[in-house]
């Protein structure tokens, strides 16, 4: 009973969106007008929209195998991708009718139409203020406020003066996420050791400390988000995404560490869709109901992939299939699911009204 209700509370915590008021766009000249007006895009976050900049950091601890096949896959060759394809950074870029978003760390690439700031393992919190509060971060210091930090850095080297940032600003989509879900992730991957501190484990732990040490950290992970978006729409942007996170507790890697204290009749009375398709890893080792090893993790010796990633909606048992992220860009940003839209796309239903 305290397992269901804690991954209950997390769905809905890591459900929950930040919604940042913005005055109106302005009208964009003819000559640079895009999809949606939109000639640029900037994006931050973590591996849901990591297009390499954790594959050029150099060393990615257990994100090690994103850096190789079967990652990318589906697109025959990896490029730091957590997926057997593309994401939904790709397709709105895609949408939009701009290029593909560069990562940041590539120095040789070509960011006339935007920049992705997005790192795999990044946190909304810094690692610092993480590590105050006990929680370990494994893979990566570009943390949300880094990632601001570069992204100014951007702009100012780009431009000669605020005024020309704003402008630059004006007709552009930001992305300011998918992030925050690791710092909540870190937590229950992680438990309380001898010495106080937070100890790796293989297994995800359902705790009541654990669950009550990641709602403790809800009010700080979304100010930072807001505050982040505050500096940014200050600086001139008119346009914001602040996506929120999937249910994670409906992955298999967290279905398959409840797997032990749990009889499986009892899962999807935690809300969680049904169906093996929908709760099997398609890249993993220990087969079984979802085939998701916390120490065999996808691309390690001894793993396999699934004939067809386009079938399943997991990719990893953490991240989803290129598949996957169609779809749900298909139903965010087409279908009206999320409103009140910020980027206008052809075959768009309109929003619903407000009542």
């Amino acid at each position: 009973m305290a397992l269901a209700l804690a991954r209950r509370l997390l769905m809905v915590l890591l459900l929950a969106g930040t919604r940042v008021a913005a005055p109106p766009p302005p009208q964009v000249s003819p000559s640079e007008e895009t999809v949606g007006g939109i000639t640029a895009m900037y994006n931050f976050g973590d591996s849901i929209s990591d297009t390499g900049n954790l594959l050029r950091q150099g060393d990615t601890g257990i994100l090690r195998y994103t850096t190789g096949l079967p990652y990318g896959v589906t697109i025959g060759r990896p490029t730091g991708r957590c997926s057997d394809g593309f994401l939904m950074i790709d397709f709105l870029a895609e949408d939009l009718g701009l290029p593909l978003l560069n990562p940041y760390l590539d120095r040789r690439a070509d960011f006339t139409h935007g920049v992705n700031f997005a790192v795999a393992g990044a946190t909304a919190l810094s690692t610092t203020a993480l590590a105050n509060r006990g929680v370990t971060v494994p893979h990566t210091n570009s943390s949300l406020g880094v990632q601001l930090r570069w992204f100014k850095e951007f702009m100012s080297s780009t431009t000669n003066s605020p005024r020309e940032i704003r402008k630059k600003l004006a007709s552009s989509l930001v992305m300011l996420g998918e992030i925050g879900g690791n710092d909540y992730n870190y937590v229950f991957l992680q438990r309380r050791g001898t010495n106080g501190r937070y100890d790796p484990i293989s297994n995800a732990t359902r705790s009541a400390e654990s669950l009550a040490h990641a709602l403790a950290l809800v009010p700080e992970v979304v100010q930072s988000i807001a505050d982040a978006a505050k500096e940014v729409l200050d600086m001139g942007a008119t346009r914001m995404v602040i996506p929120g996170n999937f249910p994670i507790g409906c992955l298999p890697s967290y279905l398959r560490a409840a797997t032990a204290s749990r009889p499986a009749s009892l899962r999807d009375g935690d809300g969680c869709l049904g169906g093996a398709a929908l709760r099997r890893a398609c890249c993993g080792a220990s087969g079984g109901a979802y085939n998701f090893d916390s120490n065999r993790l996808c691309g390690a010796p001894g793993t396999t992939v699934c004939a067809d990633p386009s079938r399943r909606p997991s990719w990893d048992g953490i991240h989803l299939t290129q598949h996957g992220y169609r779809v749900m860009t298909e139903l965010l940003y087409r279908r009206g699911l999320a409103c009140p839209a910020a980027v206008k796309l052809p075959r768009q239903k309109p929003c619903p009204p407000v009542s």
